[in-house]
């Protein structure tokens, strides 16, 4: 430790300037140092910090870069970095958007934002030790915030990774002379280390039930889903291909259409959009039905109260409810992962799905005149509500209506522009014009969001619900039937329903221009690779993130262990001890076996060196370390200064450190060869300092 302590010291005061008539001045090579130093702090902050540039503001990304930029630049161009004063300016001035962005809301996004800030502007003054330390811990900081944000296992791997080059620089920072593979190599035992700790923290220390990092990113609504349906909505909701939730079915796969996931219930028409009513009434009759199908579900966070589930729920999760309109609201917004349990019925029996509300048949009091004539005129051509039914449906069959992601722009009574002029929509268009038509002709009536379909994966049979199988669709009432499911894009495309949408809109048009769907050269090898993975990150969120404060109680009660009390809370710590000693042994025990690295080679170099030093008439006294004997040289070359600085930082790393290999040896062989290119003549006797 004394050898590292002095070797730091020294590599310290080589990277601060000297002194030179009352100018600071940098040598090249201590100029280069401090540059390279400087260089690979600002990579591990980019690597740490990459994650966090994805979800936060533009002007965040803008901020970090142009600082960095500058930093970099600057050290090309050898600019003066900004002093004191202008450093708390840019610190106010990023404080002030800072506060402007975030509304003074303060949630998770927001003190990343404010950890990003500080990221940026730490480069800027870095100039001694300490200064790279804190930059290096920094760094971890956004590790950990990153961590917080996201749950699944790539970025998790990531996490790993950027933890490892923090790591590296940090080994840097103390060992300056080492090559880049001994940083690589010395950050991954020590990551492999803190294995067996990271593996008893993770079982043993106490879990929250709930999470305390709430992240803007999280409170956004990502689903698409919100309380208001607009019109050309849904066409731009497909094109995302995120993960909405995914379903292990304890039986066999429903077929195709039945796979509705119901989660919003719109009821309300203003005349240009569907509105939710926020009523929220708690179903308390009993459903009864048939075909009930038992599944589990992974829901993805999206920041609101919808919670999906195959139509219609009869059972959800302890932290759900069941609405009077036969979806499943969460009691508090969900900005975590979500795994519960359901059964739902593909058929329904009962009362209690028989009812209806006014609400069903209410519509402006004036608009789309043309809609409202159709509507008389099918309710009088028709002897019953099936007629009416089947009439419209027809009409969007015999008419040729275009089943399109890009519709074109509707203008003032959008009924009456989509049915009698463009008759080019998506899902959304079909929906509320068969459900205008159906209000307007006395059919209790109402539109449906969520999702249609899904993905296999074959390697764990898990159903996959992406984005892009986001759908709407209709519910009529029918005396002695009740609510009755119809979907109007069923009749116009059969395959949207049959194959997903996929099959009948081009992947070009779905999917953005890297993705590997939109390849069909790639698609086949690419799904093998998809399909995998997703198993894999399956089985992560199922052991590690579904690990929860009840699946520790239940492992603690395994091991015997009575949680809730003292004796209890010993026994737990107790064990940790137990087990971090029995790893630190086990560590001790392998290290202490580790023979000192080279030390009859290195020793022998290092004589050699002694000799050749001797014989220009720099003498080693016995008493003198390496250390002490470079400081006792007195010379003004600085280019011999640094040959010497070099051969004995080697030495001292392969000697006392325990880290040498064959190529730091050959390097100090190499070096102490070429020494005598290098010594000064000295016009004195050869000089001993005794």
């Amino acid at each position: 430790m004394t050898f590292r302590k002095a070797l730091w010291n020294k590599s310290n005061i080589n990277s601060m300037s000297s002194t030179d008539n009352s100018a600071k001045t940098i040598s090249g090579n201590q100029y280069d140092s401090s540059e390279i130093i400087l260089y690979y702090i600002i990579v591990a902050l980019l690597v740490a910090i990459l994650p966090l540039l994805f979800i936060l503001p533009i002007w965040i990304k803008v901020w970090v870069l142009v600082m960095w930029g500058y930093v970099y630049i600057g050290q090309k161009k050898q600019w003066r970095l900004p002093n004191f004063i202008m450093r708390h300016i840019l610190f106010a001035f990023g404080m002030i958007c800072w506060l402007a962005s975030s509304g003074i809301r303060f949630d998770g996004q927001d003190y990343m934002a404010l950890l990003a800030i500080m990221a940026g502007l730490k480069p800027l003054e870095i100039q001694t030790h300490r200064d790279r330390i804190i930059a290096v811990f920094l760094a971890y900081f956004c590790v950990i915030a990153s961590l917080f944000t996201f749950e699944n296992l790539s970025m998790t791997l990531y996490m790993f990774f950027s933890v490892f080059i923090t790591t590296s620089v940090l080994i840097k920072l103390h060992q300056p002379k080492d090559g880049i593979l001994n940083y690589f190599r010395l950050s991954f035992w020590l990551l492999i280390q803190s294995v067996p700790v990271m593996l008893i923290s993770f079982f043993l220390f106490p879990r929250i039930q709930n999470s305390f990092w709430v992240t803007g990113l999280m409170a956004r609504e990502t689903t698409g889903f919100s309380d208001r349906l607009e019109l050309g909505k849904m066409s731009r909701l497909i094109q995302r291909e995120a993960t909405a939730f995914k379903v292990k079915f304890n039986g066999p796969i429903p077929a195709p259409e039945n796979l509705y996931w119901r989660g919003i219930i719109f009821d309300y028409f203003t005349g240009d959009n569907w509105i939710y009513e926020n009523s929220e009434r708690v179903s308390h009759g009993k459903i009864e039905g048939e075909n009930p199908v038992d599944y589990e579900v992974i829901l993805e966070p999206h920041g609101k109260k919808w919670v999906f589930a195959l139509d219609v729920p009869v059972s959800g999760p302890n932290w759900a409810k069941i609405l009077d309109d036969h979806t499943l609201r969460s009691y508090h917004n969900i900005y975590q992962k979500k795994r519960f349990r359901a059964v739902s019925y593909l058929s329904i029996q009962g009362d209690v799905f028989q009812t209806w509300d006014t609400k069903s048949l209410k519509l402006p009091a004036d608009g789309n005149p043309k809609a409202r004539a159709m509507a008389e005129e099918l309710k009088k051509r028709s002897e019953s509500p099936d007629q009416i039914i089947q009439s419209a449906l027809d009409m969007f069959v015999r008419e040729n209506f275009v089943y399109t992601l890009d519709p074109p722009m509707l203008k003032d009574d959008l009924i009456d522009d989509f049915l009698f002029r463009t008759r080019q929509g998506f899902c959304e268009h079909y929906a509320s014009a068969f459900t205008f038509l159906m209000r307007a002709s006395g059919i209790p009536s109402r539109i449906v969001g969520g999702y249609q379909g899904g993905e296999i994966n074959p390697y764990d049979q898990y159903l996959i619900i992406r984005q892009s199988d986001a759908h709407v669709w209709v519910e009529v009432w029918l005396k002695g039937r009740g609510w009755v499911r119809i979907d109007p894009t069923a009749y116009v495309v059969p395959e949207r329903i049959q194959r997903g949408v996929d099959a009948v809109l081009e992947p070009d048009k779905i999917y953005g221009f890297f993705s590997l769907r939109r390849w069909k050269s790639v698609s086949d090898f690419a799904n093998k690779v998809r399909f995998a993975w997703g198993m894999i990150n399956n089985q992560w969120e199922q052991w590690v993130m579904g690990y929860s404060y009840i699946e520790q109680l239940q492992l603690l009660k395994q091991l015997g262990i009575q949680t809730g009390t003292w004796k209890g809370a010993i026994q737990v710590l107790g064990l940790a001890c137990m087990l971090i000693l029995l790893f630190s042994a086990f560590y001790m025990i392998i290290n202490q076996s580790r023979p000192v690295a080279y030390p009859e080679k290195v020793q022998k170099i290092y004589l050699k060196f002694c000799h050749k030093m001797a014989k220009a008439g720099y003498v080693k006294s016995l008493s003198q370390g390496p250390l002490d004997y470079m400081n006792s040289i007195t010379t003004e070359d600085e280019h011999f200064k640094s040959k010497m600085s070099d051969i004995i930082d080697h030495y001292i790393c392969i000697r006392y450190a325990n880290r040498g290999n064959s190529h730091m040896l050959k390097q100090l062989n190499r070096l102490v060869s070429d020494i005598n290119r290098y010594i000064p003549k000295k016009n004195s006797t050869k000089k001993s300092w005794n």
